[in-house]
């Protein structure tokens, strides 16, 4: 294939049925460069982002050998499993910088989407089987309920792994796209066959049934800087405004304020045993209100993070 058909040329020839490619063009379609790689065994790239500094990531699949930088130093993988998650960063030359890579022996994981902020990176797709998602020496291992379950992959921009959630119920279900928010929340869209999906990645249930194959979902999470936070919600009841933040704590404590024409208003209660825990600010006058969650501690009140951070808004009319 000819990546510059129309100017100098550039021909890449594929190791297998499908390799992946990576090209960028200027702002007016002139051709730049292009990057690729692949084994002899279907590979696939599903979603590029870039970051302040021009760094280019991208997001998708492989199996078998792949050379990852090929055309530089060499930098060769060999997928643990069927399908092995790869996570590839090129500098805005074209330079191989590095890749991240995660799998299981008897597990799929195939990355579908990729969002950055400044901080982290936020990888998306479906596994099945068992997969360890830690790359590094550490163990992160799920197994997933049905055919395929949906994961959300966080890493520091550095590399460092931070966590896995997953999610899913007893047949094929997906996350297919990412985006992060200004203020760390993350959005996560895919589809799902399950008449049992359990959105809620944490030790409580949040169940949707599929009215018939491939269901679209779009679910929000948490993705601060407290990693024991996986979600805050904020609900109104008449002149009630309901918090329930969603933690990997049991039996913690957690500290949440909220302000508007009332005044300033905070409440401390305990996490049960799922890690979650519900805040009912009652009886409010209206007008617009912001809640925010002040710390969060361990069962030994241990501080684990210390706010105010995934702030919420609503209005009591």
């Amino acid at each position: 294939m000819d990546f510059d058909e129309r100017g100098a040329g550039d021909v890449r020839v594929s190791h297998g049925e499908d390799d992946v490619f990576i090209t960028k063009l200027t702002s007016d379609g002139e051709y730049l460069w292009t990057h690729t790689f692949g084994g002899i065994w279907p590979d696939s790239a599903r979603a590029v982002a870039i970051d302040a500094s021009g760094v280019i990531w991208v997001a998708g699949y492989f199996s078998g050998e792949v050379d990852f930088d090929e055309f530089g130093g060499g930098d060769i993988r060999t997928s643990q499993g069927a399908w092995d998650t790869f996570i590839t960063r090129l500098a805005p030359d074209g330079t191989y910088l590095g890749t991240t890579t995660f799998g299981g022996p008897d597990g799929v994981v195939a990355g579908a989407g990729i969002a950055l902020d400044a901080d982290r990176v936020v990888v998306v797709g479906n596994f099945g089987g068992t997969v360890d998602f830690d790359p590094a020496d550490g163990l992160d291992v799920h197994t997933s309920y049905g055919d395929r379950e949906a994961f959300v992959f966080h890493m520091t921009t550095q590399g460092q792994y931070l966590k896995t959630d997953t999610m899913g119920g007893t047949l094929f279900d997906r996350a297919n796209d990412v985006a992060i928010s200004n203020d760390g929340d993350i959005a996560v869209v895919g589809d799902y066959d399950s008449a049992d999906m359990d959105f809620d990645p944490g030790f409580g249930e949040d169940l949707y049934s599929s009215n018939g194959q491939a269901d679209f979902f779009v679910t929000q999470f948490y993705c601060g800087d407290c990693t024991e936070v996986n979600r805050h919600d904020l609900r109104i009841r008449d002149t009630t405004l309901i918090s329930t933040v969603y933690t990997s704590m049991r039996q913690g404590r957690v500290k949440v304020r909220c302000e508007g024409p009332d005044g300033s208003l905070t409440q401390t209660r305990r996490t049960d045993g799922d890690g979650v825990v519900k805040f009912a600010f009652e009886n409010l006058v209206p007008g617009e209100y912001t809640c925010e969650i002040l710390r969060v501690q361990d069962r030994r009140g241990n501080v684990a993070c210390e706010g105010p951070f995934s702030e919420r808004h609503a209005i009591v009319e």
